[in-house]
Formats: structure tokens, C-alpha cells, sequence
């Protein structure tokens, strides 16, 4: 049923080529998607960045690509 949904501003695209309704209903399709993909309480969406950020971290020192510690400068 979501497929089928329309978004609110299609109805002002009457006139508009087919194409860009089909362009802009995905669009808008996306974004509601995502929406409801991502943790919305900004408490989880932190804890979701970091464990995105740790995970990133040890596949690159899995695959041997670990990014250097920069070095520190004396003061």
C-alpha cells in the first residue's frame, strides 16, 4: 500500500511529464522510509552512530587498512 501512496505535493505536478511525479513520489517515498529506518530518540541515535563508527573501525583493522594514530605535537 505504500507504493501506491501519493506524496502531498504531487496533486500541484498535474501538468508535470510522468517522469518527474514517478521522480519525485520515490523521492518522497525514501525519505519516509528512512525515517522509519533510523532510531529517532537522540539518545539511541548516538549509540547507533558510535556502534556504526566502532564496526567501521575494526573491519579497516581486519582488512589490514587501519588508519594511523596521528601524532601527537609537543606543546
Amino acid at each position: 500500500m505504500a507504493l501506491t501512496a501519493v506524496p502531498p505535493g504531487t496533486a500541484a505536478l498535474a501538468g508535470a511529464p510522468w517522469q518527474v511525479v514517478v521522480g519525485i513520489s520515490l523521492a518522497s517515498m525514501l525519505v519516509g522510509v528512512l525515517g522509519t529506518v533510523f532510531p529517532q530518540n537522540s539518545r539511541d541515535r548516538l549509540l547507533w552512530w558510535r556502534d556504526r563508527r566502532r564496526y567501521q573501525e575494526k573491519a579497516r583493522q581486519h582488512r589490514g587498512r587501519a588508519v594511523p594514530e596521528p601524532e601527537r605535537q609537543g606543546p
